[in-house]
């Protein structure tokens, strides 16, 4: 394909997660010619070019300005997460449609691979292309634990183990475009660097730093199937939540401060003997998935790279 030309993502939400994801994609790429909104792929302005694009991740805050995308974008579906709540849209006619035209559909999760595939779409498990970042060479001497986003009974954990090399990290910003792809690659070499463990609720701190080799324990809702590719990695899974009758207390009683202070403390006495420190702590899984992985979009690429 004579002068093929290559474009990613950006967005205009708060969420550092969204920008290493593009992140991920990209460095599969020999260069970045335009970068589109993700939640408004269909409303692109032709500008005479079309574009081979990782169409990864997340979708999305604005369904209907998003999918099906422009027919400026060569798409690369991969790594793709419908959410819930904006199914109807994306198992729509037109979207169906797309999503046959360009299969298979490369799933970041099973649960949007189930749904695909009942809707008549040729559709796989690949997992997150987050996965996919180089492992680092070498361990930081003096690493720090990294609470990445973390529920107010894990910072009580590390002062109960009475941990002092350690550092907050809050995956939000109120900067956009490219300073915020610049602050999460600096958060990325960040942790490739200076970390010897992170813990987080952040599927997309747990899995590129699993990816670069480094031990990763994460909290979060065992029953989110959007975190099931955490799972799926070999991550260590600690619940964040408590349920009474199969419901989450503090999701139905968070404005009331005695039951979600409680749900606190009891939080923090089920888990405040963690060995945060163990060596033992290390994702195992996530390697296969990787390689896997790798190979498959590079594949992919290639096929338009060589027309």
């Amino acid at each position: 394909m004579n002068n093929l030309k290559y474009g990613g993502f950006r967005y205009s939400t708060q969420n550092i997660g969204d920008e290493i994801q593009t992140l991920a994609a990209e460095q599969f790429l020999k260069k970045v010619d335009r970068r589109f909104d993700r939640d408004k792929l269909r409303l692109i302005e032709d500008d005479g070019d079309k574009y081979l694009t990782i169409v990864n991740g997340w979708f999305a805050h604005s369904p209907k300005d998003c999918f099906p995308p422009s027919d400026s974008i060569i798409p690369i579906l991969i790594s793709f997460h419908i959410a819930q709540e904006n199914k109807n849209h994306f198992l729509s006619k037109p979207c169906i449609e797309y999503f046959k035209k360009h299969q298979p559909i490369g799933c970041r999760d099973k649960g949007t691979m189930k749904m695909l595939q009942e809707n008549g779409v040729e559709a796989y498990f690949s997992g997150c292309l987050t996965m996919t970042f180089p492992k680092r060479t070498s361990k930081p001497k003096n690493g720090k634990i990294f609470l990445v986003d973390v529920p107010p009974f894990l910072n009580k954990i590390v002062h109960f183990q009475k941990l002092n090399n350690f550092e907050t990290v809050q995956h939000f910003t109120n900067d956009y475009g490219e300073t915020k792809l610049q602050i999460a690659e600096q958060l990325l070499n960040k942790y490739k660097t200076e970390a010897k463990l992170i813990i987080t609720n952040r599927v997309h701190c747990a899995l590129p730093c699993a990816a670069m080799g480094i031990p990763v324990i994460f909290f979060g809702d065992k029953n989110d199937s959007r975190l099931q590719l955490v799972k799926d990695a070999g991550i260590p899974f600690y619940s964040s939540r408590l349920k009474l009758f199969n419901i989450p207390i503090d999701k139905i009683f968070n404005k009331v401060p005695f039951t979600r202070n409680l749900t606190q403390k009891i939080l923090f006495h089920r888990y405040k003997n963690i060995n945060i420190e163990s060596d033992e702590i290390y994702s195992t899984i996530v390697n296969p998935l990787k390689d896997k992985l790798i190979t498959n979009i590079k594949s992919q690429l290639k096929k338009f790279q060589t027309k």
